[in-house]
């Protein structure tokens, strides 16, 4: 996997989610959705043509952080 909007390259899924999992423990908790909320957000993604191995190609993002923040949305509208 290649991060779109850095400098890592390469790096495998599992790196990906304890990337995610790290950055996300730094988050005030007031930030992060319910659990609910994004396996719900998460299952939308799941079927989305833009998720490329958990990445959206429209923004870059990885798709499990973003799903895990209040004030972010889809690029695309989808939740």
């Amino acid at each position: 996997m290649t991060c779109k909007n850095c400098d890592r390259e390469n790096f495998s899924l599992e790196q990906n989610d304890n990337l995610i999992e790290e950055q996300l423990f730094l988050e005030p908790k007031e930030n992060i959705v319910a659990k609910n909320i994004k396996e719900k957000r998460l299952q939308i993604c799941t079927h989305c043509p833009f998720n490329l191995n958990g990445q959206c190609v429209k923004c870059g993002c990885f798709i499990a952080f973003r799903a895990s923040l209040k004030n972010k949305n889809c690029p695309v509208n989808h939740w």
